[in-house]
Parts: C-alpha cells; sequence; structure tokens
C-alpha cells in the first residue's frame, strides 16, 4: 500500500512538473512573441540587400551570448535556416569540445526538428516562410528553443538583434498595450 501511495505520489509530481514546464513556456511565449515577429515582419518588409546580408534576427538571454537562436531569411525570403547554438564555435582548434547545451537540451532541438549534427557549426533547421503568417510558427520554434535547450524562463531577460529591424517605437507601439 504504501509503495503505491509513493508511486501515485511520483505520477503526481511528475504531471505536475510537466504542466509547470508548459505553463511557463506558454507564459514566455506570451510575453515575447509580438517582439519576435514584429522584427521579422521589419526584416522582412526591408528592401532587400544584394548581398542578403543582415536579413537575421538573434535572440539569446540578455547575459550570455553563448546561448541563442537565430533565423535568416533567405530564398528570396521563401525560406528561414534557424540556428540554435551548439557552443561549436566557442571552442579553437585542439581545444576540448565546449558545449552550449545539455544532452536533454540537444534531445529538446531535436524534438523542435533541429539537426543535432553539430560537428560542423550549429544546430540547424530550414523553414518554409511562404508569407508573414509563417513569423508567428518561427517566433514559437524560436521561443520554445530558448526554453528547452537553454532553460530560458520567465525571469530571463532576452536581447533581440537584428540590424534591420531597429525600430523600437513600432515594436513597442504594437506590443505593448497601453493600460
Amino acid at each position: 500500500m504504501a509503495l503505491r501511495l509513493l508511486l501515485l505520489t511520483l505520477a503526481l509530481a511528475v504531471l505536475h512538473s510537466t504542466q509547470a514546464a508548459a505553463d511557463v513556456l506558454e507564459t514566455l511565449i506570451a510575453q515575447h512573441h509580438c517582439d519576435i515577429v514584429e522584427r521579422l515582419d521589419q526584416i522582412r518588409n526591408t528592401k532587400k540587400r544584394r548581398d542578403g546580408k543582415d536579413r537575421f534576427l538573434i535572440v539569446s538571454p540578455a547575459l550570455r551570448d553563448d546561448k541563442f537562436v537565430q533565423c535568416i531569411f533567405f530564398a528570396d525570403d521563401r525560406k528561414m535556416l534557424c540556428e540554435a547554438a551548439s557552443g561549436y564555435f566557442l571552442t579553437k582548434p585542439g581545444e576540448p569540445r565546449r558545449r552550449a547545451t545539455t544532452p536533454s537540451g540537444t534531445a529538446a532541438l531535436a524534438s523542435l526538428g533541429f539537426s543535432t549534427d553539430d560537428s560542423a557549426g550549429n544546430f540547424k533547421r530550414e523553414i518554409e516562410s511562404p508569407d508573414f503568417a509563417a513569423h508567428g510558427q518561427v517566433a514559437r520554434l524560436m521561443l520554445s528553443a530558448l526554453h528547452a535547450a537553454y532553460d530560458v524562463n520567465l525571469a530571463t531577460m532576452l536581447k533581440f538583434y537584428a540590424p534591420l529591424a531597429m525600430d523600437r517605437r513600432r515594436i513597442d507601439a504594437r506590443c505593448r498595450t497601453v493600460g
């Protein structure tokens, strides 16, 4: 009887923990979804440079540039390449490999569709981006990856870097409610 009670208690604790993590993720998405979508919209609306440079967005914890998710438009904005930091570029040749995420974080990225081959760079995922509606899916992906792989939570201040989306007034006007 005591063993059953213990197992039931453990099962409920795991269920509660899983629900709490899902609640944190959904709140994180609610807080930052618009910030990402607006920046992606600004990038896409910016007159294209011939060299394709600067058509990207990087989101990272404010104090941890080594843990990030970045997405760049390509193929005339019909696709995006998203990358999650693997730690590959943190290691100098001949040094032991530094990792940006734990094995469970890497598994979480795999469940989000990222390649886990980091032998030549970051974890990658290509996304079809035929229209502005896809930007919401990209925002959710970026925030989900940050939460699952790098433990970004509600207390984590995020930093956004997008050279072609620096109009803070527009982002604030569209994303911040007064009131």
